[in-house]
């Protein structure tokens, strides 16, 4: 099997580039966070690194998938954290997520990374597309034009499957 343009070399060098990038993306989802959690932004992307070092035959065409790729890896680790705590502590220090997209009129409220995962646990057993849309723009930062090339759809079935997801949301956070 040939290997792809994006190899694991050229994934190594890559991890070092995106490491600032995915630090972002895990500080806005730490965002509405508030007090002192035991998880930080930097510790979680560096088990995702961890995680990542450990998978054999882990290539990425194009960093697209790269992304792609480490938004699901911090989803799980960010709901196996939630469940330890919530385990621990019956509820204390969750992680909420900030969904600006998602604007509750009456106050936008975070919601907890398990009442996220319900949700898309939710979605996905209805429609899986959708589900890894919102994982792919919440965990992994990647905009409408990189998730229309991640699922191989057009950017108008992204709007439009958005559109879908975020409704879907919306209507799970107000119950």
């Amino acid at each position: 099997m040939e290997e792809s343009a994006f190899s694991r070399q050229k994934l190594d060098d890559f991890l070092a580039v995106a490491y600032h990038e995915l630090h972002a993306i895990a500080r806005r989802l730490f965002q509405a966070e508030k007090g002192q959690h035991t998880l930080q932004p930097t510790a979680l992307v560096n088990e995702a690194f961890v995680k990542m070092s450990q998978l054999e035959g882990l290539y990425c065409d194009n960093p697209q998938q790269f992304f792609a790729f480490t938004a699901g890896l911090m989803r799980q680790i960010l709901v196996d954290h939630a469940r330890t705590k919530k385990a621990e502590k019956r509820g204390g220090d969750v992680v909420f997520v900030e969904m600006p997209e998602v604007a509750d009129p009456a106050g936008n409220r975070p919601l907890g990374i398990l009442d996220l995962e319900q949700v898309l646990c939710e979605l996905e057993s209805k429609d899986p597309r959708k589900a890894r849309l919102i994982e792919l723009r919440f965990f992994g930062g990647l905009t409408h034009p990189e998730i229309a090339e991640v699922l191989k759809v057009s950017l108008g079935t992204v709007e439009r499957d958005w559109r879908f997801a975020r409704a879907f949301l919306y209507s799970r956070i107000k119950r």
